[in-house]
């Protein structure tokens, strides 16, 4: 049991460690670890909750840069598309979508970690509705609607001051209908709450710590540091499922 706190509160610490500096990712690390320690039922709803509560601490300051202009599209199609996420989490698909989750993760670092940035432009913002949706599944699946909407920021080239609150700016409406999705559910437990306030000490600390090494440390280095874990936990998760087949 003590294990276990320890591991929940260094999940959230460094979950929003990473979000707090880099824009987003701290789900996609919470996930893998989280669901490794407590089952992907638990992890999903309460990696929901972390989440929100970092985009709203994030978006206490620098949301008079959001551009709402880009991210109505975009929240209005992940709203389609969370509801299909929280019927496939909620059902008899554990296995097959921790597997779907684990490769999902290694694949996505690894593009990252081998690719340039985006060489393709979108010019017509109604394609956001298609990234959008795919957002949305992911997140009410896993928590991971962040690398489809960072993907369509890149190709849209969004200014980079308004970058992380726009982002931000998306991900709490969403996350806020994904919390909706896994009560209407049925996964909001006593466990989840218990595991949840066991990770709001690591929430706050990691927002103090991102603040402070977002000052000090390159972000093209810091990335690579990210993807690399993310390939870890990704690669621990998929070791797991095997272990138990």
């Amino acid at each position: 049991m003590i294990l276990i706190t320890v591991a929940v509160f260094g999940a959230a610490f460094l979950g929003t460690m990473v979000q707090t500096i880099v824009g987003f990712g701290g789900a996609l690390i919470l996930m893998p670890m989280l669901t490794l320690l407590v089952g992907l039922k638990v992890a999903s709803p309460l990696v929901a909750m972390i989440a929100t509560t970092m985009h709203m601490l994030l978006l206490s300051k620098g949301w008079r840069l959001i551009r709402m202009d880009e991210i109505r599209t975009l929240v209005l199609s992940s709203l389609l598309g969370v509801p299909i996420g929280s019927f496939l989490i909620a059902g008899s698909f554990e296995t097959p979508m921790k597997l779907l989750l684990g490769i999902f993760i290694i694949g996505l670092a690894g593009y990252r970690l081998s690719s340039k940035s985006a060489i393709y432009r979108i010019q017509n913002a109604r394609l956001g509705y298609i990234f959008g949706l795919l957002g949305g599944v992911l997140g009410g699946a896993f928590n991971a609607n962040g690398p489809a909407i960072v993907a369509y920021a890149s190709m849209r080239n969004w200014d980079p001051r308004s970058f992380v609150p726009t982002l931000q700016g998306y991900f709490l409406p969403v996350g806020l209908f994904v919390l909706l999705g896994h009560y209407l559910s049925g996964l909001w437990t006593s466990q989840v709450f218990n595991t949840y306030a066991i990770a709001l000490p690591g929430v706050a600390l990691g927002l103090l710590a991102g603040k402070i090494i977002r000052n000090r440390i390159t972000q093209g280095g810091f990335d690579k540091f990210v993807y690399m874990l993310l390939i870890v936990t990704g690669g621990a998760l998929l070791l797991e499922i095997l272990s138990n087949t």
